[in-house]
């Protein structure tokens, strides 16, 4: 974990913490609803389920972090210090944000820019100069909500993945990045 790096931050009345492995579940169910809602408007990016095993690891990675409010998990994001994947080998100028979701029924009130937000003083305070991040290529109007935060498109790939079922699955993304204020 970089140095500088805020294990909790408290903004407003929302505290933003590192996930405990007892939250394996909730945070997968909060992903799931968010998979479920995003492919009921058209965008099935997501699986269903989020493997257990993944969630739990980046848990012990210290990577995934719970938002608290009114005594609930009301949203979840994965801020990462490498991401090969999609962004591929590159000097250690950036945090990557994955899988950020917000419970339904708190949508609209500002969340996910608040967590954003968050990641970026997160990113800022160990001394990088940029939040990245991808978001399907075919999700124009979460690719147009991460613009409106300050993101620039900097690139598209693609490619496939294999599912646990066998069948495999292509991939489109925008990358997006956001100067964070350090040169």
């Amino acid at each position: 974990m970089p140095r500088g790096y805020a294990r909790i931050a408290t903004i407003g009345r929302i505290d933003i913490r590192p996930a405990e492995l007892d939250h394996v579940e909730a945070v997968r169910a909060l992903l799931s609803d968010a998979a479920e809602w995003t492919a009921s408007i058209g965008f099935p990016n997501w699986p269903a389920r989020f493997p257990r095993d993944l969630v739990a690891r980046a848990i012990s990675e210290r990577t995934l972090h719970i938002v608290e409010g009114d005594d609930a998990i009301i949203a979840t994001v994965t801020l990462q210090w490498r991401d090969l994947m999609f962004w591929g080998e590159r000097e250690d100028d950036a945090g990557y944000v994955h899988r950020l979701a917000v419970r339904r029924d708190r949508a609209g009130e500002g969340l996910g820019a608040t967590v954003i937000d968050w990641a970026a003083q997160q990113v800022r305070a160990s001394n990088r100069a940029w939040l990245r991040l991808d978001a399907s290529a075919d999700n124009l109007p979460l690719c147009t909500y991460y613009e409106s935060l300050g993101f620039e498109h900097r690139d598209d790939i693609e490619g496939e993945l294999q599912l646990p079922d066998g069948t495999v699955r292509s991939w489109r993304s925008r990358l997006y990045e956001r100067a964070c204020g350090v040169t």
